[in-house]
């Protein structure tokens, strides 16, 4: 294990993906009065389903090398990878994951970009940040990992 593998724990990165997900409903909560309120809010929300299934990654001895090489900020792969070594996503789960991996959806919640395009609502996004969360936390304790849920 390196250093950065004893600095990047499966505890850490859930509690991190926890601050993401928290200040998304807080900042949504807070009705900001902005052109675009809703960036910032949905990125806070991507962010965070991504650090949960690193998370998890990281609990089943993924190291942090890998995670960066082998999945990056690729949330098809990070969720393929989940599945294959037994976390359960439902149906409006996977399909959020796949808009996510499979449409320019995160990068417009950074970058201005004109012209139509899908995402899912901010309902839907706490949704899956709320399942992904408590199938992660409970992976997490099953390996003896105690992570508030």
């Amino acid at each position: 294990m390196t250093d950065e593998d004893d600095r990047t724990t499966p505890i850490g990165l859930f509690n991190y993906a926890d601050s993401y997900w928290h200040s998304a409903k807080a900042l949504e909560k807070a009705e900001v009065r902005a052109t675009h309120p809703d960036a910032p809010i949905c990125f806070l929300f991507y962010h965070a389903i991504e650090i949960y299934l690193k998370a998890y990654l990281r609990a089943q001895k993924h190291s942090v090398k890998e995670l960066r090489s082998q999945f990056g900020h690729n949330v098809v792969k990070l969720r393929e990878q989940a599945q294959r070594l037994g976390l359960h996503f439902d149906d409006e789960d996977i399909e959020v994951l796949t808009l996510m991996g499979e449409t320019d959806a995160v990068i417009r919640s950074r970058f201005l970009r004109t012209g139509s395009f899908q995402r899912p609502t901010n309902e839907v996004l706490n949704r899956t940040c709320r399942s992904v969360r408590k199938s992660v936390g409970e992976a997490l304790t099953e390996k003896g990992i105690p992570v508030r849920l």
